[in-house]
C-alpha cells in the first residue's frame, strides 16, 4: 500500500500496518504525475499511486512503524525549527547594524554588555527600539530552544541507539538523537 506524504502520513501508515503486507509513504515532490494531471480526483490520483507502487516509481518517505519513535521524531523537529529561528535571528540583528554602518564580528555583540555598547552606537531611536525587540526575541527563541533541546536529551534516553552512538568521539546527545529521529 502506497500513501502521499501529508501530516497525517505517519499516523495512517501506523493505523494501517496491522491491515496490510505493507505500507509506505511517497514524497509528492516524485510524483509530478498525479500533481499535474488534467483530472484531479480522489479516485483518478489513487489509481495513479497504485500504478506508481507497482511501478516502483516513487521516493519513500521514511515515517517510524513505532509510536514512541514517532513521537520522538516529532520532539526532534522543534530543537530544529528553535535551531533555525536562533540563526536567523542573530544573521538579522548583524544585518541591521551593518545596515547603520556599525560592523559586529564574533558573538559578544549577543551577550547584555556586547548588545548594549553595540545598540550605544546607533544614532536612531527607532532603530534602536527594533534592535530592542529583535534582542527580546532571540532571547525568548534561545530560552525555547534550551527547552526543546531538555526534552530531546530525557527522551533520548529511552532508545539504546543513541546511548551507543554517542560513544562514537564527537557525536553528543543531539546529533544522536537527529540521526536517531531522521534516519
Amino acid at each position: 500500500m502506497l500513501v502521499e506524504e501529508c501530516e497525517l502520513a505517519g499516523w495512517v501508515m501506523r493505523a494501517l500496518l496491522p491491515h496490510a503486507k505493507s505500507v509506505e509513504v511517497s514524497e509528492p515532490k516524485h510524483n509530478a504525475w498525479i500533481a499535474r494531471g488534467k483530472r484531479k480526483s480522489d479516485p483518478v490520483d489513487a489509481a495513479k499511486l497504485a500504478e506508481l507502487l507497482r511501478g516502483g516509481f516513487y521516493r519513500a518517505v521514511y515515517h517510524p512503524e513505532d509510536e514512541e519513535m514517532a513521537n520522538f521524531k516529532i520532539a526532534v523537529q522543534p530543537y530544529d525549527q528553535m535551531t533555525k529561528t536562533t540563526t536567523r535571528l542573530k544573521c538579522q540583528i548583524k544585518a541591521r547594524f551593518r545596515q547603520q554602518g556599525i560592523m559586529t564580528t564574533g558573538k559578544s555583540v549577543y551577550g547584555l554588555v556586547g548588545r548594549q555598547k553595540a545598540i550605544s552606537r546607533v544614532n536612531s531611536p527607532a532603530i534602536e527600539e527594533i534592535l530592542r525587540q529583535d534582542f527580546r526575541l532571540l532571547d525568548e527563541a534561545q530560552k525555547e530552544r534550551a527547552g526543546a533541546r531538555a526534552l530531546v536529551t530525557k527522551l533520548s534516553r529511552a532508545f539504546p541507539v543513541i546511548k551507543r552512538l554517542k560513544r562514537i568521539p564527537g557525536v553528543g546527545t543531539i546529533s544522536a538523537s537527529r540521526f536517531v529521529a531522521y534516519v
